[in-house]
């Protein structure tokens, strides 16, 4: 064969190579952006979930606190499963979000999810094991030394 010829099966060759690389690669990125859309679609519905079960327990406490209705422990029961259920597809999202922004997607709502699942964590976890630690022990030693010196307000 001629070297023009086998010049131009080369070039043709890698034409060929890149063009099929080029489409594996926007196939690939396509896909991590409907995941990412999936993902932003499933934090808006847990977040709006979130919002209402948040609400609600908010009021209610308020009410209560104003004298307005009774403490029920059955809603307390009531509030922790359903924060449960909430809480339990948040570590599948989560490694899914830092997936993505591994891979350099932004994921909209993402810090507000997480900051969610902590608060949700923290609700969920008994007070005996939430507040431990050295540090926590300083603040509520700090806390009432500054009580103590009057550096406090009253309710």
């Amino acid at each position: 064969m001629n070297s023009t010829i086998e010049t131009r099966i080369e070039r043709l060759q890698n034409s060929a190579m890149d063009f099929a690389n080029d489409v594996e690669q926007w196939q690939v990125d396509h896909e991590l952006a409907m995941i990412c859309y999936d993902v932003e679609e499933k934090l808006a519905v847990g977040l709006c979930i979130y919002g209402i079960v948040n609400d609600l327990d908010e009021a209610y406490r308020l009410a209560v606190a104003e004298g307005e209705l009774e403490y029920l422990e059955s809603f307390d029961e009531t509030m922790l499963t359903i924060f449960g259920w909430w809480l339990r597809p948040c570590d599948k999202l989560i490694r899914e979000i830092n997936y993505l922004q591994d891979k350099g997607h932004t994921i909209e709502r993402a810090d507000e999810f997480i900051t969610a699942t902590r608060e949700v964590r923290g609700i969920l976890t008994p007070d005996d094991q939430f507040f431990t630690g050295k540090t926590l022990t300083e603040l509520c030693d700090q806390a009432i030394d500054d009580h103590q010196a009057g550096k406090t307000e009253g309710f």
